[in-house]
């Protein structure tokens, strides 16, 4: 089976709509906080504004790229990026009250209170949810997977594998698909196979997905990736083909758009 990552924000689909709710709480707490009750939506200008904010928030989503990398940021960058999304946003709605020409008529005092109870809760909801994902990703470390490339890239795969398996899956081994190399250690995962028993040792061996990546220069093994599948293992294929490899970023971009799990 071949699979391609989602892009874009529809990978992130969860924290936006967890984004989105996190923002209406605190619409409503900073309501009933000003001492107006609990039910804001009763009044045409604040049920306006609920609207409103929902699509300026997600417009800041896109725009800032609040939730790029979100995964992988630490508790102080992304309280930063979460803060600087949540005082755009409150920008955005004081421009949305000067435009109506109604703003004498919001309280101002719920307006600040909406924007700072959504930032601090937003980041809380966040990061306990990015912990959630982090658990899950760890009940899963016992799934073994076996990385087949070519000896251009074998390192650099290798690295990448180590700083982006996101706790996933343990690397049962290296398979290099055009040298001789079985027995040596690349970054201290063990060669184990080549082209010709590569399928063997996935038969053998308790290996649960295979991840396949080569440089252009290399083709990809066509017979090989057929064995595999009739074994029944779960193909990854890395589809986009690296001309050249100058550098370690460039591999790490080409191999995370793909199924690196």
């Amino acid at each position: 089976m071949y699979r391609k990552d989602s892009t874009g924000w529809i990978k992130h689909v969860d924290f936006i709509l967890l984004d989105l709710i996190c923002l209406q709480v605190a619409f409503v707490l900073a309501y009933a906080l000003s001492g107006y009750g609990a039910h804001p939506y009763r009044l045409i200008l604040y049920r306006n504004m609920a609207v409103f904010m929902e699509v300026a928030d997600l417009v800041v989503l896109f725009a800032m790229g609040t939730l790029k990398n979100v995964l992988k940021r630490e508790y102080y960058k992304d309280f930063v990026v979460t803060a600087q999304h949540g005082v755009i946003l409150g920008a955005c709605l004081v421009l949305y009250l000067f435009m109506l020409q109604e703003g004498h008529e919001y309280s101002r005092l719920a307006l600040i209170l909406n924007i700072v109870i959504y930032i601090l809760l937003t980041y809380l909801v966040r990061e306990l949810w990015k912990h959630l994902l982090r658990k899950e990703m760890e009940d899963g470390e016992n799934r073994s997977l076996l990385l087949v490339v070519s000896a251009d890239v074998v390192s650099a795969v290798v690295e990448s594998m180590k700083e982006h398996n996101y706790a996933r899956y343990k690397i049962a081994g290296i398979a290099v698909i055009d040298k001789e190399m079985t027995g040596k250690y690349i970054n201290g995962v063990k060669v184990v196979a080549n082209m010709e028993n590569a399928a063997e040792y996935v038969c053998k061996e308790w290996i649960d997905e295979v991840l396949i990546v080569t440089s252009g220069v290399v083709p990809y093994p066509k017979e090989l990736i057929e064995q595999f599948t009739e074994t029944g293992v779960t193909v990854h294929l890395n589809l986009a083909k690296v001309q050249s490899v100058p550098g370690k970023k460039q591999l790490v971009e080409k191999v995370g758009d793909y199924t690196v799990l």
